[in-house]
């Protein structure tokens, strides 16, 4: 049964990523591994990977509210995606995701908030608010020592690079 709900997923993963290169619009991967197995994001890129090849690197997207490892978050900067990051990355046990923030290159940093879900310190456990995205922004600018000017300025470009927005 699981094997396939699996492979249901992986099409529906399939044809959103045929959209998507139909349309010219980038995808947005949300990979959620579950407790028990980190299949979920070798699966993903090996389907990425695929298309990589397949389409020649048209295919744009960003891997939102990611909460891999820094060798996963290679993975995907090397297929060209962006890395999205969400207030997590304020939490105090969060360290080996603000490892993968310190790697992660800023001109390939989108800061997200994931609204409703994942509200930053201090308001950890509530409604989050987009309005908070600020604060994922200061953090990201604490962890690569850079100015939060600097960090917005270049997060803003990058999103709108990714999307296309002038």
């Amino acid at each position: 049964q699981e094997s396939g709900i699996k492979g249901e997923q992986e099409e529906a993963f399939r044809r959103h990523i045929d959209l998507a290169l139909e349309v010219g619009k980038p995808i947005i991967v949300h990979c959620r591994p579950s407790s028990a197995s980190q299949d979920a994001y070798d699966d993903t890129l090996r389907i990425l990977h695929s298309y990589f090849i397949l389409h020649n690197s048209r295919l744009r997207g960003v891997a939102h509210s990611f909460s891999g490892t820094t060798d996963e978050a290679r993975e995907f900067l090397d297929l060209g995606f962006y890395t999205g990051f969400t207030g997590v990355i304020t939490f105090k046990n969060a360290e080996n995701l603000r490892e993968v923030v310190r790697f992660v290159p800023l001109d390939r940093i989108l800061v997200e908030t994931d609204a409703p879900f994942l509200a930053p310190e201090p308001h950890r456990g509530t409604r989050n608010e987009p309005a908070w995205v600020e604060l994922v922004a200061r953090k990201v600018a604490e962890v690569k020592n850079e100015p939060i000017g600097r960090v917005a300025e270049m997060t803003t470009e990058n999103a709108r690079t990714l999307f296309k927005i002038e």
